[in-house]
């Protein structure tokens, strides 16, 4: 069955949170055919790790892997500062 819902949920070092988060979602989500599209943007704290063992009884769940912020370098992130002399 395809999901009515898909809910995408941005992750980042959230690990404690994950668990606690989905079965918050699949209680108020009873009964709808549904998707849990977790986007974990380089987590440092093992929060990918913990998606991949929660999606083992969670079949809602669907997780992608966001590394195109972490591969950035530092000036190139958003909210970074830049330091040194402007150039023309």
């Amino acid at each position: 069955m395809s999901p009515e819902l898909s809910l995408v949920v941005p992750v980042f070092n959230e690990r404690e949170n994950l668990a606690p988060l989905l079965l918050e979602i699949a209680a108020a989500l009873r009964g709808t055919p549904y998707e849990v599209v977790a986007v974990d943007d380089g987590s440092t704290d093992g929060s990918l790790d913990e998606l991949k063992h929660l999606k083992a009884t969670d079949v809602a769940l669907r997780i992608v892997c966001s590394s195109a912020t972490a591969a950035r370098p530092p000036r190139s992130r958003p909210g970074s500062r830049r330091r040194g002399a402007l150039r023309s």
